[in-house]
């Protein structure tokens, strides 16, 4: 009897069907509710959450080192006053703001400063947030004695005061 060399019809629609399902499972894993995909996605926000409050903690420690400085050159040093001294361009108070600004470059990377009475409001906005508001409010409200940091981020999912 002769010897067949080859494979068999049997043989090789085994091997498609097995082929399809794991190329099934590879596309679920990659495009799935909790696939690598949308992980990724979800890593993205998170991380940029996290950098918009390491910023802004940054920024309100500039605050307090230059009220800390300011305060040992001169007692008498107001960090709320909003008029100008004599021979200065700006107030103590515009001077924090300009400290958080070099901090913080408004119009780079979705960051808006303002600021009202004594204090001073970041906005950060970044589409990749995990929340439908896609943005985080900080405020650094600035007092005679120290700055008081609250960082507002119920929109960001969790809120801490510091």
């Amino acid at each position: 009897m002769r010897e067949q060399k080859g494979i068999t019809l049997i043989a090789l629609v085994i091997t498609i069907i097995v082929l399809l399902i794991l190329a099934g499972v590879t596309i679920a894993m990659l495009a799935g509710e909790n696939g690598i995909l949308g992980r990724a996605t979800d890593s993205k926000g998170v991380n940029a959450e996290a950098q918009a409050v390491e910023k802004t903690k940054l920024a309100y420690m500039a605050v307090r080192t230059e009220i800390a400085s300011q305060q040992a050159i001169d007692g008498n040093y107001d960090p709320t006053s909003t008029t100008k001294a004599t021979g200065e361009t700006k107030s103590n108070f515009d001077k924090l703001v300009d400290v958080v600004k070099n901090d913080i470059p408004t119009g780079k990377d979705g960051w808006t400063i303002g600021s009202t009475g004594s204090t001073i409001t970041l906005v950060y906005n970044d589409d990749s947030f995990n929340s439908s508001d896609q943005n985080a409010k900080f405020e650094i409200e600035i007092t005679n004695a120290e700055p008081y940091a609250e960082w507002n981020e119920t929109q960001v999912g969790y809120t801490s005061t510091n």
